[in-house]
């Protein structure tokens, strides 16, 4: 895993010079003081929150390691949030074929945010913010970036690059509290240009018969996304959420998705949530999924959790061209968790197990059948949060 280490240094103190000097030093440095105080309690005031996070995902030939940080500071009408994260991911590439060799191979992505928000007025509010990450942040784009580089990198041909995924997203919202504290309606909207790894394929080079050229599928997408969400308190113990979310990618068929979450506060101490949602997208893409979460507090410091989740779809659609479409699939997810908290700080521990199940791979798409194999995952979560 790699970290980012910060170090400070202390300043160096002379000697020998005289006490005039000590004097002026003495009020130069208390003049900077008092700048800097000044600064940062202009730049670092009204409610602020911390957050670090760290998750895993890990199967016996594949792993996954996420390490994120985020600051998040309220204050008169305004709110500002900034994060930084880092994705590593690990794989042990095998292809059932045979046309490449094994190899062990490591991977990793840069990702951050930055979101302004603004409340216009005490039902009425707006965000709009910026996002971005460099590297894999999938296991699947290292699994498919590996076989690429061997069965039509080694042979050294015309046009061959190495991947280079990437991509920045632009988002803006609108929240309104009709009946405060008891509905809202929001609004969202965002655009996205994201870099991904292509599919090759090695055709004749009409300059050179011993050196073929290769040729990549389409490696840019434009993402054009929106959402609608209702929320309603229908009772003090019961709350509904609906959201319906439109997806349009280049060279393919919008998707739809509408959800519909529930929150029930059997008790003061006992919370049921329940999530059910589907999606379709010509031509026959269809997923089905649902959720429950069960969480007790036994006191105003801690609190256990268990959830349990289900995920169905017919199989991936990719643009023309691709060959690394998944098939259909299953998971089934179970987990809980433990939180510890105080008047500023949460602690939250997570634990799980991530089934997932394929279906078969068609004929000619047998060299990725090791990416898409059933696999057990076990998971892990940990995350801090403090707010002063």
């Amino acid at each position: 895993m790699k970290a980012l280490i910060f170090s400070l240094m202390p300043g160096l103190c002379l000697a020998g010079i005289s006490s005039e000097v000590e004097n002026l030093d003495t009020e130069g440095d208390s003049n900077e003081s008092g700048f800097a105080d000044l600064t940062f309690g202009r730049l670092f005031t009204g409610l602020q929150r911390f957050d670090l996070d760290f998750d895993s995902l890990h199967a016996r030939d594949v792993s996954a390691w996420h390490s994120g940080a985020a600051y998040r500071q309220v204050r008169e009408g305004w709110n500002i949030e900034v994060s930084l994260g880092y994705t590593d991911i690990s794989i042990d590439y095998s292809d059932p074929v045979g046309g490449t060799n094994p190899i062990r191979r490591e991977d990793g992505a840069w990702s951050g945010s930055l979101t302004f928000g603004k409340d216009f007025s005490e039902d009425i509010s707006g965000t709009i913010g910026f996002s971005t990450y460099d590297g894999y942040n999938d296991y699947a784009s290292v699994w498919i970036s590996a076989y690429y580089d061997q069965f039509v990198g080694l042979p050294d041909p015309v046009n061959y690059r190495e991947a280079d995924p990437h991509g920045d997203a632009f988002s803006a919202g609108l929240v309104w509290d009709y009946d405060p504290g008891v509905a809202r309606l929001s609004f969202s909207a965002s655009y996205g240009n994201d870099e991904v790894v292509p599919a090759w394929s090695l055709v004749p080079n009409p300059n050179n018969f011993f050196i073929p050229e290769a040729t990549p599928t389409r490696s840019s997408f434009d993402t054009y996304a929106g959402s609608i969400t209702w929320a309603k308190a229908l009772n003090p113990r019961l709350r509904t959420q609906v959201t319906f979310r439109f997806l349009d990618v280049t060279e393919l068929d919008p998707r739809y998705q509408l959800q519909n979450d529930w929150t029930w506060a059997v008790t003061d101490q006992l919370t049921l949530r329940a999530q059910l949602g589907g999606a379709i997208q010509d031509p026959d893409f269809e997923a089905l999924y649902g959720g429950l979460s069960l969480s007790y507090e036994f006191n105003e410091n801690w609190s256990v959790g268990l959830s349990a989740r289900i995920y169905d779809d017919t199989g991936e659609i990719v643009p023309e061209g691709f060959n690394t479409a998944a098939p259909a699939v299953t998971s089934k997810e179970l987990g809980a968790s433990i939180a510890w908290r105080n008047l500023n700080t949460t602690v939250r521990l997570s634990a799980g197990i991530y089934d997932v199940d394929y279906d078969a791979l068609p004929a000619d798409n047998q060299f990725f059948g090791n990416l898409y194999r059933d696999r057990e995952f076990t998971l892990g979560r940990l995350a801090i949060s403090h707010q002063f």
